[in-house]
C-alpha cells in the first residue's frame, strides 16, 4: 500500500537552509499472469478470456503480434506469452500450442489386442460426444469426454458391430461422422 516517506534537502555553508517535503510511494502489486499447460489440439484453439491488465503476445516482454480472447487460432505452432502488468513492472508465463490437422477415427476393436480398443479423441478436448445407432438411436453420450467409449451403450452393455454415427462437440466446433465398431480379433 502507500507509504509516507520525508525527503529532507540542506544546502552547505554559511547560510545553509533546509526544506522537508512529504511524499507518498505507493508499491503496486505485480499481477500474476494466468499459466496455462502446454497442449496439442486439433481443430483448432480459441484464446481464452483474461483477467484486465493480462494481454497475449506472440514474443516475450509483450512484443510480436497481439493475440486476443476469443481469437481462433489454426492449424501450426505457437509459443504464446501471458503478459500482464502493473505499469511500471511485469511478469509473463508462457506455453506451446500445437494445432493439428486430424482426422477422426474411422473404426475402434475393443477386442483385448491393446490396438484402438477405446475411441481415442484425446487431442480434440471433447467437451461432449453423442453416438448414435444405425437407426438414430442415442446409444452412448458423455460430457468433458476422455477416451472412454469402449464400443459399449450408456448403461454399459456391449454394443453389436457396425456402423455408429458420432457427434463430437470440441471447444471450436461441432464435427460429425462415422465410426466402425468391429469386435473381431485378429
Amino acid at each position: 500500500g502507500p507509504t509516507t516517506v520525508f525527503v529532507k534537502v540542506e544546502t552547505s555553508g554559511e547560510n545553509s537552509c533546509h526544506a522537508v517535503k512529504e511524499l507518498v510511494i505507493e508499491f503496486l502489486p505485480v499481477p500474476t499472469p494466468v499459466s496455462f499447460d502446454n497442449r496439442v489440439v486439433c481443430d483448432g484453439f480459441i484464446l481464452p478470456a483474461l483477467p484486465v491488465g493480462q494481454k497475449y503476445f506472440s514474443e516475450s516482454g509483450g512484443n510480436g503480434t497481439e493475440y486476443t480472447a476469443g481469437q481462433k487460432l489454426g492449424k501450426g505452432e505457437y509459443q504464446i506469452y501471458v503478459y500482464a502488468s502493473n505499469k511500471e513492472c511485469f511478469k509473463e508465463s508462457t506455453f506451446t500450442l500445437i494445432v493439428r490437422d486430424c482426422t477422426l477415427p474411422k473404426g475402434i476393436s475393443p477386442n483385448g489386442d491393446g490396438n484402438n480398443d477405446y475411441l481415442d479423441l484425446a487431442d480434440y478436448h471433447a467437451e461432449y460426444i453423442s453416438i448414435y445407432n444405425r437407426y438414430g438411436t442415442l446409444v452412448y453420450d458423455k460430457k468433458d469426454y476422455r477416451n472412454e467409449w469402449f464400443g459399449h451403450s450408456n448403461k454399459g452393455e456391449q454394443l453389436p458391430e457396425g456402423t455408429y454415427f458420432m457427434v463430437l462437440k470440441t471447444p471450436v466446433n461441432t464435427i460429425e461422422g462415422w465410426i466402425y465398431l468391429s469386435r473381431e480379433i485378429k
